[in-house]
């Protein structure tokens, strides 16, 4: 296992470099169409589900996150936060497990996109 930042996927890296707040507007550009996020039980599939779930997530609280740790090995990437902010439990301690794919995008040709962000505990 790797924690070396320069050879994070680029979708990875725009996602964990991306406030909370901010999220919804680069789901496009960093997860696959057929996306599937994992949160508090919930899945969310596919661009216009998760957008929401970024969307209704900064609506209804206001959450800061710190990186405390980084694995990637091959093309899984393991994030380590805590959280905090207005929500309760504040803090929270969470891991976003990322698993990246080649997905060809048309015009911008094939890219590394986020397939699965499995949020745990």
């Amino acid at each position: 296992m790797s924690t070396h930042h320069r050879e994070l996927p680029r979708s990875v890296e725009r996602y964990l470099a991306t406030k909370v707040a901010d999220r919804a507007a680069l789901v496009d550009s960093v997860f696959a169409a057929h996306a599937t996020v994992h949160d508090e039980g919930r899945t969310y599939v596919g661009t216009d589900a998760i957008r929401q779930w970024a969307t209704d997530l900064a609506q209804q609280f206001t959450i800061t996150s710190t990186l405390d740790q980084l694995v990637q090995d091959g093309d899984q990437v393991i994030a380590h936060f805590t959280y905090t902010g207005d929500f309760p439990g504040s803090p929270a301690q969470r891991s976003s497990h990322f698993t990246v794919e080649r997905v060809e995008r048309g015009e911008q040709g094939e890219q590394r996109l986020i397939t699965t962000l499995d949020i745990r505990e």
